[in-house]
């Protein structure tokens, strides 16, 4: 079942729609596949519209005149490697792994949804033409914000499980909420 918002087909939990998202998640996009309607992108790490008063680190939000909203991403799970000032998600396809962060949206249209993505995907090291060899790879997931559910992109990466035990894990999924204490794991 879907629903349209901004005139985009949107995906409900359990439906074929969200089903061939996370298909393009495990297959990858392709350099030959027409341009994507999707115009959003859930930040959970220096891109999120909270990170700062003034916004993501990078000053993408600022210049790019973004708008977000707190929202969360499911079936990804977060880590931090030591000495890394930034997070990174992996995809479980777990519902209950649930990702923390924002919904960047452009009200101004296309052009600066485009310009804006193009920016993220230098800093995340993401190429559309290559998108197996970057630091990050790119997928559409359905973000729930209050507003409402939106395909949106979200970047990640893929290792190896004991690449991950290495890693600092947040099980709450939210990179700028306080640590729990370990009673609380």
């Amino acid at each position: 079942e879907a629903s349209r918002r901004g005139g985009m087909r949107l995906a409900r939990r359990g439906s074929p729609l969200l089903a061939a998202s996370l298909v393009r998640l495990m297959a990858g996009p392709s350099a030959h596949a027409a341009p994507s309607p999707v115009r959003a992108m859930f930040a959970y790490g220096t891109l999120r519209g909270d990170y700062s008063e003034d916004g993501d680190r990078w000053g993408v939000i600022k210049s790019t005149k973004a708008a977000w909203e707190p929202a969360v991403a499911r079936g990804f799970k977060l880590y931090q490697e030591e000495g890394l000032f930034y997070p990174f998600a992996v995809y479980t396809g777990d519902e209950s792994d649930v990702l923390q962060g924002t919904l960047l949206t452009w009200p101004g249209g296309a052009d600066d949804a485009d310009r804006a993505m193009g920016m993220i995907d230098r800093i995340e090291g993401f190429d559309e033409t290559s998108p197996e060899t970057g630091l990050y790879r790119r997928a559409v997931v359905q973000a729930e914000a209050k507003s409402g559910a939106e395909a949106a992109y979200v970047y990640h990466q893929v290792h190896p499980a004991k690449h991950l035990d290495a890693c600092r894990a947040f099980p709450r999924g939210d990179w700028l909420a306080p640590s729990p204490s370990k009673a609380e794991i």
